[in-house]
């Protein structure tokens, strides 16, 4: 079957990605409202530990659904001097691994309660008398349209399972590195690696996707979500152009540390869902797309997270400070120096009048 009604395609996925666009900002500013101070505060004190850090990002980045949120947030605090960079690489590592979490709400089904959600979300958010309450219902409304706009993708896909046009053009991606090009590009232009994992898992769920496919894909996907942080980036710090430049780097490297050995990376993804790496079955590649999302990020951020520190070294080679920067590291620590020294010579001197107290009461 050829013939393709291209305008309820075109409509169902450009109509289904803006909502889905739409409702993740919904479901991150609802969250950011009922809770954004604790959320911050929380993000600051937490960051003092790399590994603590890194728990960190993925339970905030797992609950506000947005990693380009969480860079957004470190960017602002580095640009603030809030957090020295040091800080933070634990924290991007942990949000990382958050933001693929996601993606197993397509894998188990969760996304058929969507307009449940709506329904409640939308009730609480218009007639709660408690500002919380009415927030908290904005963040469940944005989370059910976005569990909404995944159905509404799907269907513009299942218009596709026969198309011959199409799914030759799908076919070409079993080569991972086009791909990955491929999927660079989109996910920089619509800057959110969770739209397109999206429509990586429609399109898997309808059996359009081999995992040859997938791994190029889903690369290409993380990588090009990293131009959020780079726009967030412009007119900020340099510390905070590093950081944003540390998230490209770091995914990157490990995607093209990935790329030529794909098949052996499918067969790990297989081995840990327990299924079949030729299968066929949908549901199959659907759990290996979602968890080879997850064990990317994981492995290379346990594989980083101990020499981070090294990292912000290689970082500021690659982004030296400017003469101003310079000066006023310098003056920085000439004023710790002097505060040092102006605490010394308080505690010499109550030193010196408790020896004089002690040798009166003598």
């Amino acid at each position: 079957m050829n013939d393709v009604d291209w305008r309820a395609v075109s409509g169902n996925l450009l109509g289904g990605l803006t909502l889905f666009l739409y409702s993740m900002r919904k479901l991150s500013d609802g969250i950011q409202a009922a809770c954004g101070d604790e959320l911050k505060s929380m993000l600051k004190v937490l960051s003092f530990n790399r590994y603590i850090g890194f728990l960190t990002g993925i339970a905030v980045c797992g609950v506000t659904n947005s990693l380009s949120c969480v860079a957004v947030l470190l960017v602002s605090f580095v640009s603030a001097e809030l957090i020295p960079l040091e800080r933070c690489f634990g924290i991007l590592l942990g949000a990382c691994v958050g933001s693929t979490l996601i993606s197993y709400l397509v894998v188990f089904k969760i996304v058929h309660y969507g307009l449940f959600l709506v329904f409640f979300g939308f009730c609480f958010s218009e007639y709660s008398m408690v500002t919380t309450r009415r927030d908290i219902g904005s963040a469940t409304f944005g989370l059910g349209l976005l569990f909404f706009s995944m159905e509404v993708m799907s269907n513009a896909f299942a218009f596709m399972k026969h198309h011959k046009g199409f799914l030759n053009l799908l076919s070409s991606m079993e080569n991972p590195y086009l791909g990955f090009v491929t999927s660079s590009i989109f996910t920089g232009i619509i800057q959110s690696s969770g739209a397109m994992m999206a429509i990586l898992l429609q399109l898997s769920g309808q059996g359009m996707l081999g995992m040859n496919s997938c791994c190029g894909l889903m690369l290409g996907a993380n990588v090009g979500t990293c131009v959020t942080g780079l726009l967030a980036a412009i007119g900020r710090s340099r510390e905070a152009l590093r950081l944003a430049v540390a998230l490209l780097l770091f995914r990157f490297v490990s995607a093209i540390l990935v790329l030529p050995f794909s098949t052996q990376f499918n067969a790990l993804v297989a081995s840990v869902c327990r299924v079949q790496i030729k299968s066929k079955q949908p549901e199959d590649i659907t759990m290996m797309l979602a968890t080879s999302h997850t064990l990317f990020n994981l492995i290379f951020a346990l594989g980083v997270l101990p020499v981070c520190h090294h990292g912000v070294t290689i970082i500021r080679r690659i982004i030296p400070p400017t003469p101003a920067e310079i000066l006023r590291d310098e003056q920085k620590a000439a004023k710790k120096a002097k505060e040092a020294a102006a605490a010394a010579k308080i505690a010499s001197k109550e030193a010196e009048q408790l020896q004089k107290a002690a040798a009166k009461s003598r």
